[in-house]
């Protein structure tokens, strides 16, 4: 193998590796964004429900199905 040859190749090989440690970065980055959203949800869905419990607690009972 030529030392070009071996060259290039080392560095492709680095560009590579650097690439996926960038890549490896961004997925980490994103799964704490999902993490986040995943909490809002569920607060979001708790609070929703909390406020039709309070809704349907107001409300009038209605009249037994005999009347």
């Amino acid at each position: 193998m030529s030392e070009d040859r071996l060259n290039t190749l080392e560095i492709h090989v680095a560009e590579l590796e650097r690439t996926v440690a960038d890549m490896s970065d961004m997925i980490s980055d994103q799964w704490k964004v999902i993490d986040a959203l995943k909490g809002r949800v569920k607060l979001l869905t708790q609070q929703m429900e909390d406020a039709e419990f309070s809704q349907r607690k107001n409300l009038p009972e209605p009249p037994p199905p005999h009347y």
